[in-house]
């Protein structure tokens, strides 16, 4: 008790530095407390098991569509830098 009598002593500016760090104490033990259930939790779930019961059907793989690219030639490709340089004048 003659600890919390001297905490009522002090001024309250100390007093609320002393509940605020106590708070932020316990707030930080908590969210490590809560971190690790969440990953106990995370790696004890029965992920394949998991899976199978949703009965997710496969999706057939389709094919990409291939795009053959024209060839273009050094002139043709001068000339057609010139005529975009022309638009844009």
């Amino acid at each position: 008790m003659d600890f919390l009598k001297r905490v009522q002593n002090l001024p309250l500016s100390k007093r609320k530095i002393i509940l605020w760090s106590a708070t932020l104490i316990l707030a930080a033990t908590l969210f490590i407390w809560w971190v690790r259930q969440v990953r106990e939790q995370l790696e004890s779930f029965p992920r394949q098991e998991f899976k199978e019961r949703l009965q997710i059907p496969e999706l057939p793989q389709m094919e990409q569509p291939s795009f053959d690219l024209p060839e273009i030639s050094e002139e043709e490709l001068r000339q057609l830098e010139e005529m975009i340089e022309e638009s844009n004048q």
